[in-house]
């Protein structure tokens, strides 16, 4: 593809060992396939998105049904209204806005909770979306607590929106002490707390809630970031499964629609009636494809009870890696571990090995070359259609990629027979 058109980022693109770019032309299932010919086992999925499968005939077939109808109609339809009222809690009164990605809705969630409190900092736990006030001096907060490379912080030139009164706090140890701390004198800089819920990997629930409870007695709204959770974990994600206190906003996304554009943004009456002061709004807010694409997704879950299934396929795919990585004798150096209830899976590495990212993407890569795509210091994703996986063939798959990358040109001696973690 030399001379392509395409804007890329180093987000975007996956490579194989040799440097080789990998460029995709269809998906089946589980699976992806290259312009090569080339068939990979996706564990990638779009960054979490796909939650049913590529091109599923039942997902296609549900779609299809509604695409019959418009696309875009003046205003919101009778659609958003069907939609909303299966996400939104009557109890609590709560309203939904209608975004194409997370990060908008992240950023109308925090132009609310500055409307709401006339206050202008944040205070951020977790990567919460590419807007230069959510991802400006941020650290890597994906790797491990105890990873040197977490506390790393980036993107310090060319952003604005997190200086002065627009003040910011990375909350990237997870410690009440230090958020204690910071609210101390400062506590009133704050609108809110935006919590990507992914965080609950790395420490406990019951930490989080103090930290909500701390926040709020400070008069700072809660946003609970259920990006890469809604949809996989839970249909609301982790705040409600795990029966913390209600956020004050919740924004659902990547999954709740298996691939198609859509966020939603949910949060009470009371806050959401500020919409229009805040001038919140956007063309494409009121299309109908992802709200239809949405529909379908959530009728495919029912019908496969989706959850159950998902956490079965991840439960799988990660005895499976260990499995390989034993056979390897290299399980005292890296394995795979579920992420909160089994619908994604992390690669946990070795103390020493934690702070060598390029060893550590060296792994993602080797893995490229033997038919499989999942990502390391970011969760990997499964979908429904990869309970049909031939778990004998992705085992010694792994194997072998687990293999070139302890011996040759990509690794390092790091068996370590006997010496499992």
């Amino acid at each position: 593809m030399n001379g392509a058109r395409v804007a890329s980022s180093s987000v975007c693109r996956f490579f194989r060992s040799n440097g080789e770019e990998i460029h995709f032309v269809d998906g089946f299932g589980g699976k992806v396939e290259d312009s090569e010919g080339r068939t990979y086992v996706d564990f990638v999925l779009g960054s979490g998105p796909v939650v049913i499968g590529h091109r599923n005939s039942r997902f296609q077939q549900l779609l299809a049904s509604h695409l019959v109808g418009p696309l875009h109609l003046p205003g919101y339809a009778a659609t958003h209204e069907r939609l909303a009222m299966s996400v939104a809690d009557p109890e609590f009164d709560e309203v939904v806005g209608f975004f194409k990605h997370s990060s908008d809705a992240i950023t109308a969630a925090i132009r609310l909770a500055t409307h709401r409190t006339d206050r202008f900092g944040v205070i951020r736990c977790g990567y919460i979306g590419w807007h230069d006030a959510l991802i400006a001096k941020t650290p890597r907060w994906h790797e491990q607590l105890t990873s040197p490379l977490r506390g790393e912080v980036r993107f310090e030139g060319h952003f604005r929106g997190v200086s002065g009164s627009e003040r910011v706090f990375n909350w990237v140890d997870l410690e009440l002490g230090s958020l204690a701390k910071e609210l101390e004198g400062r506590g009133n800089d704050y609108a809110c707390l935006v919590i990507d819920t992914y965080q609950f990997h790395h420490a406990a629930r019951d930490r989080f809630a103090a930290a909500v409870e701390m926040c709020r007695s400070q008069g700072i709204l809660v946003v609970a970031d259920e990006t890469k959770t809604a949809g996989r974990v839970a249909p609301r994600g982790v705040f409600a499964k795990e029966g913390l206190p209600r956020a004050d906003m919740t924004v659902l996304g990547k999954a709740i629609s298996n691939g198609a554009p859509l966020s939603l943004l949910v949060g009470s009456r009371e806050i959401m009636s500020l919409y229009p002061a805040a001038a919140i709004s956007g063309t494409h807010c009121k299309e109908l494809f992802g709200p239809y694409a949405a529909m379908a997704t959530a009728q495919v879950m029912s019908e496969r009870s989706g959850y159950e299934v998902l956490a079965d396929v991840g439960d799988r795919v990660v005895s499976t890696f260990n499995d390989a990585a034993r056979s390897e004798g290299i399980a005292g150096c890296v394995q795979a571990v579920q992420v909160l209830g089994g619908s994604m899976f992390d690669l946990t590495f070795a103390d020493e090995l934690l702070g060598q990212a390029g060893r550590r993407q060296a792994l993602a890569r080797v893995m490229a070359d033997e038919g499989v795509l999942l990502l390391q210091g970011h969760p990997s994703f499964v979908c429904l259609d990869q309970a049909d996986l031939d778990w004998d063939r992705l085992g010694r798959a792994f194997a072998r990629a687990l293999r070139s990358w302890t011996s040759g040109g990509e690794g390092m001696s790091l068996r370590t027979e006997g010496n499992e973690r």
